[in-house]
């Protein structure tokens, strides 16, 4: 499944994105960071939203939101998957 969602959101941002990969690779890897932390949190979307909403202080005291509002997905993904992996939790 997860595979599926990877390809439609990359079909979707080819179609509504400029075509420079920066801007798409980041579009996708916020996409995932997104499903990443609403899974972790059980899909409950309320701790999900407060989670991006909370400053960080991993992120250097600012918001999750404001890394993927700089165009930051990558950073914030790999954040994410390293914190997951470094305490040994499995996210579908």
């Amino acid at each position: 499944m997860p595979f599926t969602i990877i390809m439609i959101i990359k079909e979707y941002a080819m179609k509504k994105l400029p075509p420079e990969s920066s801007v798409i690779e980041s579009w996708i890897a916020s996409a995932l960071a997104y499903a990443k932390i609403l899974a972790f949190f059980e899909y409950d979307k309320q701790k999900a939203l407060i989670w991006f909403e909370t400053p960080n202080p991993l992120l250097g005291g600012i918001s999750p939101q404001s890394v993927i509002n700089q165009g930051r997905g990558e950073k914030l993904l790999k954040l994410i998957i390293n914190t997951l992996d470094e305490n040994n939790l499995e996210i579908n």
